[in-house]
């Protein structure tokens, strides 16, 4: 798979964040099972979950003590996981143990996974690897890896972060729009050593980016400024429109997040159409309910940071005929207007909507909410 040719060295380090409280352990047998246990009955009771989230939303504000309703939508892997989770830290909505160890296990999944979608790319493409040593080492990656729960052992730590400082590596890094890599897989392969830990326990900004993907509905309620609000994401691999439309029954507002990273990713079945068209698509249907209910829409526009990155190796012209712009910029604002054109094309003229750009920082976050919240509020 490769020629010698040096290796890579990364200079970045990572910072030493403060921890979240929980009494979770690495690696072992018992976290495993309880993993699994709690994956076959979320599976088994999601059905029932998603029906009594849609029988308790229904009651009238008298009932519910005049709940504000959020509903949170966007196409798969948009972030809509993302913002409710930086909703959740921002309003003291504690985790479980048990949550946490699952995302604990999310986390160091994605890790492997990441690193075999690279790998199974560079092999597709007939790349090679940098460092010659490094052939075992990803034949170990994409033969010898099972579920990860916990810390890695030494080979595979070894493994991995060899891997990953490979030069010819970080380069198809840079193109991993083209294989649909996980946006957040460079930030925790630079948080190796800090999560590979028999005692790690994931910090905010860790939650926030790894993946751990919604199944059918969930459910969020908090207290901001002596007001509930309850927020209810759908998630999933496909869209369920009927599942949808109920979901807007009884519904204050709509927050619809857009992954403008993607607009270079394509599904599979799908070579038309890019991962952010389709999310347009979606988007379309959306502001038609958010018109006939007459409720304010919000769009978040999520991954700019990702989108800028991408600009220099894959041009927003190649996927819009009509971007002319020279800048990043230039290609932010062509979005945002892009976006907004879709909004008054489907009668959002004069109803309140508004497009803003996700926040990494959970501070700035909160800021931004706060405002929609007093809006809500009104």
């Amino acid at each position: 798979m490769g020629n010698i040719c040096g290796i890579y060295k990364s200079n970045k380090t990572s910072p030493e964040p403060v921890p979240l409280e929980a009494n979770i352990n690495g690696r072992n047998e018992k976290n495993d099972d309880e993993i699994k246990k709690s994956e076959e009955r979320g599976n088994e009771n999601s059905e029932i979950e998603v029906k009594g989230i849609l029988k308790n939303k229904t009651k009238n504000d008298e009932e519910s003590d005049g709940v504000l309703r959020i509903l949170l939508l966007g196409a798969p892997e948009s972030g809509k996981s993302t913002l409710m989770e930086q909703i959740r830290l921002l309003y003291k909505q504690d985790f479980k143990d048990t949550e946490l160890l699952h995302r604990k296990a999310f986390i160091y999944n994605n890790i492997v996974d990441s690193m075999k979608q690279i790998l199974l790319y560079m092999k597709k493409q007939s790349f090679c690897l940098e460092n010659e040593p490094n052939e075992s080492k990803a034949d170990f990656i994409l033969n010898g890896f099972e579920n990860i729960y916990g810390p890695f052992n030494e080979r595979e730590i070894d493994a991995i972060k060899s891997l990953w400082g490979d030069k010819n590596v970080q380069e198809v890094y840079k193109r991993r729009g083209q294989f649909n890599l996980n946006d957040s897989a460079g930030y925790f392969f630079e948080g190796l050593d800090r999560i590979n830990q028999p005692n790690f326990v994931p910090v905010p900004e860790d939650l926030i980016r790894a993946y751990v993907p919604t199944l059918g509905v969930d459910n969020l309620i908090f207290t901001v400024k002596n007001k509930s609000y309850q927020i209810i994401e759908y998630g999933g691999t496909k869209l369920d429109v009927k599942l949808i439309e109920d979901l807007y029954d009884g519904i204050n507002c709509v927050f619809f997040v857009v992954a403008i990273s993607e607009y270079d990713q394509f599904l599979p079945n799908d070579t038309e159409n890019s991962k952010l068209q389709n999310a347009l698509k979606i988007l379309d249907k959306c502001c038609n309910h958010c018109r006939d209910l007459n409720v304010p829409l919000y769009v978040f526009l999520n991954e700019t940071d990702v989108f800028v990155e991408k600009l220099e190796v894959s041009p927003l012209s190649l996927y819009f005929d009509d971007y002319t712009g020279l800048s990043s910029k230039d290609a932010l604002l062509f979005i945002h207007e892009l976006i907004e054109e879709r909004c008054s094309m489907h009668g959002l003229k004069d109803l309140h909507h508004e497009t803003l750009c996700c926040c990494i920082k959970i501070e700035e976050t909160g800021k931004m909410l706060e405002k929609i919240f007093k809006r809500l509020k009104k």
